[in-house]
């Protein structure tokens, strides 16, 4: 994410209640909030599954956990993100709770 800022990428929460309305216009990256509580890694697991298995062409949900997991690699990332824009609202306490959810639901 460092390298995106040094790009001089701005980063806004989006008010879509879709995930998947994601926006990059005039170096602005607009995402919609994403709320990260302690049922997040489970049930994103259960809908990849799903998505790997029954909709073969529509990998939604797996680009978006491959974009997140690419700018959320760090907790200093999390606190950009949660702190800074907005983009994710933690629910499971430390930022370093946000990061472990998404490291064991992007792993394999």
């Amino acid at each position: 994410m460092a390298e995106l800022h040094q790009a001089r990428v701005k980063f806004k929460v989006g008010t879509s209640e879709s995930l998947f309305d994601i926006k990059f216009s005039s170096g602005i990256l607009e995402i919609p909030k994403l709320r990260v509580s302690d049922s997040t890694e489970l049930t994103f697991r259960n809908l990849l599954a799903f998505e790997q298995c029954h909709c073969k062409n529509m990998n939604y949900l797996t680009n978006y956990v491959f974009l997140m997991k690419r700018l959320v690699s760090s907790s200093k990332d999390v606190e950009l993100l949660l702190v800074e824009h907005g983009i994710v609202q933690n629910r499971i306490g430390e930022n370093s709770g946000a990061i472990v959810t998404w490291k064991r639901t992007t792993s394999k």
